[in-house]
């Protein structure tokens, strides 16, 4: 759980940097993003929301497999918001106590008129939808393993091995049965 945390504070300082307050992703079906499970360790539909102030807000639609997967400060149902990505958004900000001319950072991955209706919903607030921002940053981090990941691909690569290994004796006695 400690990498997600270090991961996250990255993603903190990134926002500080920028002057944003906010970063929202999403991993739904049709648009995967696999950058929440890499910050949160959730691995299923989810709106993530990351604050500049250091909060990371997980939005699931299921709650018991967040609460048993994710490291997050906090877990609200996707229900709590009538399952709508603006009012989830909006209701985040304000709890957030955000104010006129604050800038949330969409993912570049969400559609076009997702990000429309956010700017109409939150027509105070500057909304940045970009892949050159976060969704890059993102990219790079999850491009360099940390020492956890390691090892779980050296994991996966030695339960292959066996599978391989498995299957070739397998053969080989079925073969040797025919002769």
């Amino acid at each position: 759980m400690e990498a997600y945390k270090e991961r996250q504070q990255k993603i903190y300082s990134y926002l500080r940097k920028e002057g944003l307050d906010i970063a929202v992703l999403a991993d739904l079906e049709g648009r995967r993003n696999p950058s929440i499970r890499y910050l949160t360790g959730h691995p299923a539909d989810a709106l993530l929301f990351l604050s500049s102030g250091g909060e990371c807000f997980l939005v699931p639609w299921d709650e018991n497999l967040a609460a048993e997967l994710s490291s997050v400060d906090k877990i609200i149902p996707y229900n709590s918001y009538k399952r709508s990505f603006s009012l989830a958004v909006q209701s985040l900000a304000e709890e957030w106590r955000l104010k006129a001319g604050s800038r949330i950072e969409l993912s570049g991955k969400f559609p076009y008129p997702v990000a429309v209706e956010l700017i109409t919903t939150l027509p105070d607030m500057e909304i940045i939808c970009s892949d050159q921002g976060l969704d890059s940053l993102l990219l790079k981090l999850r491009s360099i393993k940390d020492e956890s990941e390691i090892q779980a691909i050296q994991k996966a690569c030695e339960i292959s091995n066996e599978i391989v290994q498995g299957i070739e004796e397998l053969l080989a006695d079925k073969r040797g049965i025919g002769c």
